[in-house]
């Protein structure tokens, strides 16, 4: 019994490098094997093989033999595989036949390995991360306590890694926002928050046990990237199943691979355009009595955009509030 670790990619070879040599260097007795999707087309699955190289003392991955296209409705077109150094666990890389987003390659993963009943555990973590040793060790320690199947993280600012970036998520609906809890707070001493104030775990690391799946189901694919992990932790709640794990720590450079950026001017007009429709998307299935109070603030945050002087962002953030609206999904037909 082992615990999966799914690492959904998109172009970020140096990340997923960075992300196995911690991974490779985990503590606590858990067994585990790592599996990776690559979102970005076959040069990104090439560079992925090239870049991780180093890790297998410096030989080629081999192609992966023991999955079978035949036997699932696979979304993988190729897979290679490889073992860490120091802990011996297997990597298995594979090529995705599309992007397929944040929830789709997780989810690419999950129709593979769930019920096979060798895994106690999936834990999603994202390729721009370096989690500390003990930090799978304490994900799967929380979700031991009974009735406890879905936990998140500590996620620390990778720079300062002292500084807190979240212990969770926690939906404002007169905001029509997720707020990120102790969000810049400084981690020591740490000061818990009460698991009421989460409604979800950071996509960042969530970690979640079979059984959970079978209660609350897999990622909603409709939002392609931003607020899945928030619909998904939101369930696990209202199921009972959502707890915490204050001592698993997972560094964070966040925004790398999509140009989510804290100033709005610096933004990149996917990660906009996104926000503003998946905001929608997300009032709509999930808080509908405020469908309209979140279109209102979808505008006031355009003219944010056009009040920064930054008008390819105003004109995204529109676009986005529409396609929201009018509920279009998954990937937006522009973005390759």
């Amino acid at each position: 019994m082992a615990t999966a670790i799914i690492i959904v990619s998109y172009k970020t070879p140096d990340d997923i490098v960075d992300c196995l040599h911690a991974i490779d260097q985990l503590q606590g007795g858990e067994e585990f094997a790592v599996f990776i999707v690559e979102n970005g087309g076959p040069d990104a699955y090439e560079s992925m093989l090239k870049a991780t190289a180093g890790l297998c003392g410096g030989a080629a991955a081999q192609p992966d033999t023991t999955l079978d296209a035949t036997s699932h409705a696979s979304r993988h077109l190729r897979w290679s595989m490889f073992k860490l150094p120091l802990s011996g666990a297997s990597v298995t890389i594979a090529e995705a036949n599309d992007n397929l987003g944040y929830a789709g390659g997780v989810n690419s993963w999950l129709e593979r390995l769930f019920g096979s009943g060798h895994w106690t555990g999936y834990w999603i973590l994202n390729p721009d991360t370096a989690p500390e040793p003990m930090a799978l060790a304490a994900l799967v320690a929380a979700c031991a306590k009974p009735g406890k199947e879905m936990a998140g993280s500590v996620v620390l600012d990778f720079r300062k890694r002292d500084r807190i970036l979240t212990r969770g998520l926690r939906w404002r609906r007169w905001r029509s926002s997720a707020l990120g809890v102790d969000y810049d707070r400084t981690f020591s001493p740490p000061i818990p928050a009460p698991l009421n104030e989460i409604d979800a775990p950071s996509g960042t690391s969530i970690y979640v046990t079979p059984s959970c799946l079978k209660a609350i189901g897999f990622m909603n694919e409709d939002y392609f990237l931003y607020f899945e992990d928030l619909e998904w932790g939101m369930r696990a709640k209202e199921a009972g199943l959502l707890c915490r794990a204050d001592d698993s720590l997972v560094p964070h450079k966040y925004g790398s691979s999509l140009g989510s950026a804290s100033r709005r001017a610096d933004r990149s007009p996917l990660s906009v355009y996104l926000d503003a429709r998946n905001t929608v998307l997300f009032t709509k299935y999930n808080d509908a009595p405020f469908l309209g109070w979140a279109i209102i603030l979808s505008l006031a945050k355009t003219l944010e955009f056009c009040a920064v002087g930054s008008l390819q962002n105003a004109a995204a953030a529109f676009s986005g509030l529409v396609a929201g609206v009018k509920g279009e999904t998954g990937r937006p037909k522009w973005h390759i």
